[in-house]
């Protein structure tokens, strides 16, 4: 059954088997087989698969999906978000909103304009005038190494907030423009802060800053939340920071071989918070272990959206920038909102003039 032939028929109980991985194929790892497969939207994703030899019941195979794709149920269409969606019109709730258990309550902050504070240091360089991932940053030079700082001078007492009220160490800190955005908090635990981003521009997004655990039984917490969260959120989404865990099996290089439980519970929470990763560049494995020979790899540092986050921002990029003093690769989103840039020019192809009939066609209008 290990061949093409054996793995297309039983990947044909869930879809269109398209391709097999490398591993796969050659047969280098043989503790499970991976198929890419082309689904419709009535797949009831099987958990296991009936296998028939000679009429009889042979086995049954085990079936996981490392990603499903987020289908919006009421329309039972890939691609799509109840923002887009016609046929149903959108409820907003006001904070707080509770679900179950589950209180996630608001406390607002507003910063004047006037609450900027700080000194720079070091002489600035010339950014890219363009934009993109780096433009959020400069490059100082106080006679030591090149760093990267902050382009603004912000007062992160007015205009910052962290998590030591849910552990002792602190383990995220954010801090903001309060000229560009209003931040409204909306939940803070021992391993994310989720915060509502109200821009100057009118746009609105959700922002969830993570930082998972490195006890797999304390990350679970992380999972929780994150789909707690999902249940009743219908606004644009975006969630970023280490999870201190992989997605796939491909997430990770070198060192022992990847099972099931290394990325499931991550591949779970995603598919049920309908999140999928945004189009990035750069680097593709985010932290190494820095030991030469036996050097390992993972991808464990992501920025994630929902359907409504791409329908708002639909030219949102992210970048993945070289490590520097930290084992972890600096992480940037870019949001490119839907600019004006007037009506389009007016161009005319002269080879029109000699198509016939075309001198008459111009006369008439």
């Amino acid at each position: 059954m290990w061949n093409s032939k054996g793995l297309s028929s039983i990947a044909s109980c869930v879809g269109v088997p398209i391709m097999l991985d490398k591993q796969t194929l050659n047969r280098t790892r043989m503790s499970y087989a991976r198929v890419c497969v082309e689904i419709d939207t009535s797949c009831e994703f099987p958990s296991s698969i009936p296998v028939y030899l000679d009429g009889m019941l042979a086995f049954e195979v085990d079936v996981e999906y490392p990603w499903k794709p987020p289908m919006y149920t009421h329309c039972k269409t890939f691609n799509h978000s109840s923002i887009a969606c016609k046929k149903v019109v959108e409820i907003v709730q006001k904070n707080p909103i509770t679900q179950g258990s589950q209180c996630f309550t608001s406390s607002t902050q507003t910063v004047s304009r006037e609450g900027l504070k700080g000194n720079s240091t070091g002489s600035s360089h010339t950014i890219d005038q363009e934009g993109g991932a780096r433009s959020h940053f400069i490059k100082t030079n106080d006679g030591g190494p090149s760093k990267l700082a902050p382009v603004k001078n912000t007062d992160l007492k007015r205009s910052g907030r962290d998590n030591y009220n849910n552990d002792t160490s602190g383990r995220i800190w954010i801090g903001w423009d309060p000229c560009e955005v209003k931040i409204t908090i909306l939940h803070s635990s021992a391993q994310c802060i989720f915060v509502l981003v109200d821009t100057i521009k009118g746009f609105y997004f959700v922002a969830t800053f993570v930082y998972g655990n490195n006890d797999i039984g304390i990350r679970r917490y992380l999972w929780e939340d994150i789909c707690n969260f999902s249940q009743y959120n219908s606004r644009p989404w975006i969630i970023l920071g280490d999870f201190n865990f992989i997605l796939s099996p491909t997430d990770k290089t070198g060192g022992a071989e990847i099972r099931p439980y290394h990325y499931q519970y991550l591949s779970n929470c995603v598919q049920e918070a309908h999140l999928m990763d945004l189009p990035y560049s750069g680097g593709f494995y985010t932290w190494f272990n820095k030991k030469g020979a036996t050097r390992i790899g993972f991808k464990i540092d992501r920025i994630m959206v929902n359907m409504e986050r791409i329908d708002q921002f639909v030219d949102s990029k992210a970048e993945f920038l070289p490590p520097g003093v930290s084992d972890h690769s600096t992480s940037v989103a870019s949001i490119f909102e839907k600019r004006k840039h007037g009506p389009p020019p007016f161009r005319f192809f002269n080879y029109m003039t000699e198509e016939p009939g075309f001198l008459e066609l111009i006369r008439r209008i």
